[in-house]
């Protein structure tokens, strides 16, 4: 998973320190804890939507314009239901 630095960050390797600049796309080797601390968001494609939402909204192989947002994505709610309504962060209803 590829993620956006919310702020300028450093990681300490055994090759030296990496610095990430604010807004960069890296690939991280534990992204979910990054996330769920705040440092960082899941990167979408170059237009700001997931590769699976069309430009006007909907979904490419459904045309539903439903969604759920999980702490790591925005998913299509009729191509992939949640497995559990514990994983929902937010509904996206008609405006996804």
């Amino acid at each position: 998973m590829t993620v956006k630095a919310l702020k300028p960050l450093k990681f300490k390797t055994r090759n030296g320190i990496i610095e990430i600049r604010q807004g960069q796309v890296f690939k991280p080797a534990d992204p979910h804890k990054l996330i769920k601390a705040g440092l960082v968001v899941p990167a979408t494609d170059q237009v700001g939507r997931p590769y699976w939402q069309r430009p006007d909204g909907r979904c490419y192989a459904c045309g539903s314009r439903d969604a759920w947002r999980s702490d790591y994505k925005l998913t299509c709610t009729s191509c992939h239901p949640p497995a559990d309504p514990a994983l929902v962060r937010e509904w996206i209803k008609g405006t996804a």
